[in-house]
């Protein structure tokens, strides 16, 4: 998907263990947020959790590029399980889990959707 990154040019935010990150606002389809991890050695586990709060309706993809950008592939989610948490709370419009094993600060990650109804932060967090 040709997407259009949304949230400044390289070097995009780096998502530290312990941190999460918000990587900015998707407001429109075919936007996207781009992301880094650090290197292996600097984390243990290798998954990360993407949450997005606002915007509803949305068609997400994960893709990942180890070529500076130049061509892209679709990290498939693990789990996209999200329930509202009650009234009082801000509930997310979607959370997924994705296995990014073997994919380190060499890889250059990107979050966007195909299609979504108004807009939503994305927050990143390394499970």
């Amino acid at each position: 998907m040709a997407f259009t990154v949304v949230n400044g040019v390289a070097p995009f935010p780096r998502v530290n263990r312990g941190q999460p990150l918000n990587a900015g606002t998707i407001a429109a389809a075919n936007n996207a947020v781009a992301f880094s991890l650090p290197s292996p050695r600097e984390f243990s586990l290798n998954k990360i959790v993407i949450a997005m709060v606002g915007g509803s309706a949305i068609t997400a993809v994960l893709e990942g590029s180890i070529d500076g950008g130049a061509t892209w592939f679709v990290i498939p989610a693990q789990a996209s399980d999200i329930t509202a948490t009650g009234t009082a709370d801000t509930a997310a419009s979607f959370a997924a889990r994705y296995d990014v094993s073997g994919l380190d600060a060499g890889c250059l990650f990107r979050f966007g959707a195909t299609a979504i109804t108004g807009s939503g932060a994305v927050w990143i967090a390394m499970a």
